[in-house]
């Protein structure tokens, strides 16, 4: 029952052997993963998503660097949200994967917040995270050396998630309070 309504999101027929060993928090990542790939061709999909655009810069021969790797940002999120007992996590993903409206919900919530992010709309936009020190400020706090490592010497095109933008401890608030001059991709 999982592996068919995951091959649904999904739009394609999953290899499970890994999902085994994964926490049910895990798979919840990976499941929001999947319903943006399922919904969007793969060259759509590259065109906003950090990944995408990173590969873009490669493949123009542009220098490239992550702020983090994928394991870190996938082991904080696990650590964040997936530290209540494995039977609560897995009954939790049940629960959503029986719910066709959430799961629906949970859709919809994901591709407002892309459009409003493409189209940089960040008024619209509210952060389920602005009190959230360790996975966000925490985090941009962190950039901002290595940023700073880099921009005296070239202008740098950096892409980051929404919530990293906005507040205080955002990372546009933390360059211009250092003196930067940002400028949006159009």
């Amino acid at each position: 029952m999982i592996q068919d309504k995951l091959n649904r999101i999904a739009g394609k027929v999953l290899d499970f052997s890994k999902l085994n060993q994964c926490k049910p928090v895990k798979i919840y990542i990976e499941m929001m993963k999947m319903m943006i790939m399922h919904d969007y061709s793969d060259d759509d999909f590259f065109y906003f998503i950090d990944d995408g655009i990173m590969k873009r810069a490669m493949d123009m021969g542009r220098q490239t660097m992550g702020l983090e790797d994928e394991k870190f940002q996938t082991d904080l999120i696990v650590e964040l949200i997936g530290n209540s007992p494995l039977d609560r996590q897995a009954d939790m993903l049940m629960e959503l994967l029986l719910n066709n409206e959430a799961i629906e919900v949970m859709r919809s919530d994901i591709f407002q917040a892309i459009g409003r992010y493409t189209i940089q709309r960040l008024d619209y936009y509210e952060s389920d995270y602005d009190e959230d020190e360790k996975l966000v400020s925490a985090r941009n706090r962190d950039w901002i050396p290595k940023l700073e490592a880099l921009m005296p010497r070239q202008s740098c095109l950096v892409v980051v998630g929404i919530d990293h933008l906005l507040g205080e401890q955002g990372v546009l608030n933390l360059l211009l309070g250092r003196g930067y001059t940002l400028e949006p991709m159009k």
